[in-house]
């Protein structure tokens, strides 16, 4: 018997539902992103996502709603025969319900969903590159999802970005190329920016290298001009506009890893999203101390003995994936 996720509750599926039919609120979206920041539940909310892209629009564009569902059902027991997680069936009663919205929501589904959609997604550790349609270069950093139609149609070219990406895009003045992360909107013509935005983090950061995008949130707009980077803060809903460092910001992409006076706490999180590790601290007051330094390609054991002794610091391994930061004792080891 396949046992459903505990992460997959009744307020889930219904925060779930809401976005779906772009009916959600901001708070009840901050609300739903809370549940996102778990794996298993946000493989569930893509699976949902998916099963709703798929449903095909009638050439009468009069929507056959049983014959949708009926499709939903067929996906999901494939599904389910693929996995041994978690149940799908409130899946498929979340959709049955959306299907069953009316017309406003099909109005939305007829705008944003007729394309067939793609999804890239990578793995701790995982990075991916994506060559899109229009020509579009985009490197997806780990632990990221990248949703995208498999072709370009309409007047613009909108994407959803969930993590961390580098985006090289192809000019073309009649559509403008838009990516959404999180009630967050970067638009732009042609250019190279990176985006930021973590579940798990408060900050999301646009970071603009080449060319101009224009960046739209709840706490402020802006269109950034090369070398200038958008941070929004979505727990004090602050928007601010600054200078930053393009090496430290894109050193992902030549796989190193570059730390200026950075929180133990941030470069354990980085460490987690990069080689699985677990890091915890023998004392929280640990986890504030600074460190500056450099990795290309290093072991994460040479990471963390680094990291440890620049502040007089040591690890221990509890188990294969977790690790533990302590204060050595001095005048024992004497």
């Amino acid at each position: 018997m396949i046992m459903e996720n505990a992460h997959l509750t009744d307020r889930f599926y219904e925060l779930s539902v809401k976005r779906l039919s772009s009916e959600i609120s901001k708070a009840e979206s901050e609300e739903l992103n809370n549940y996102l920041k778990e794996a298993k539940t946000l493989e569930a909310y893509l699976e949902m996502e998916k099963s709703w892209n798929e449903i095909t629009v009638p050439a009468n564009n009069i929507f056959d709603s049983n014959r949708a569902f009926s499709r939903l059902e067929q996906r999901i027991e494939a599904w389910e025969a693929r996995q041994n997680r978690f149940s799908l069936t409130r899946i498929a009663a979340s959709i049955a319900l959306l299907i069953g919205l009316g017309v406003g929501s099909w109005f939305t589904y007829n705008q944003l969903f007729t394309d067939k959609m793609e999804l890239v997604q990578t793995a701790t550790g995982e990075r991916n590159t994506i060559h899109l349609s229009d020509g579009t270069l985009v490197e997806l950093n780990v632990n990221s999802f990248l949703e995208y139609p498999s072709d370009f149609k309409g007047d613009e070219r909108s994407v959803i970005l969930k993590g961390e990406a580098y985006f090289k895009v192809a000019r073309d003045k009649s559509k403008p190329f838009k990516v959404s992360t999180n009630d967050i909107t970067t638009t732009v013509l042609g250019t190279q920016f990176n985006i930021r935005s973590y579940p798990e983090d408060s900050l999301i950061a646009v970071s603009l290298l080449e060319g101009s995008v224009k960046v739209e949130s709840r706490s402020g707009t802006a269109v950034l001009e090369p070398l200038e980077q958008a941070t929004i803060n979505m727990k004090e809903n602050k928007f601010e506009i600054a200078p930053f460092d393009s090496l430290a910001t894109v050193a992902w992409l030549s796989n190193t890893l570059l730390f200026k006076n950075t929180t133990m706490r941030k470069i354990a999180l980085e460490l987690k999203r990069v080689y699985g590790l677990d890091i915890v601290f023998e004392d929280s007051a640990l986890a504030r101390l600074t460190v500056s330094g450099r990795f290309k390609n290093e072991k994460p054991t040479l990471i963390l003995t680094a990291i440890t002794r620049a502040n007089k610091l040591d690890y221990r391994k509890i188990d294969e994936q977790k690790i533990e930061i302590y204060k050595p004792d001095r005048n024992k080891q004497e």
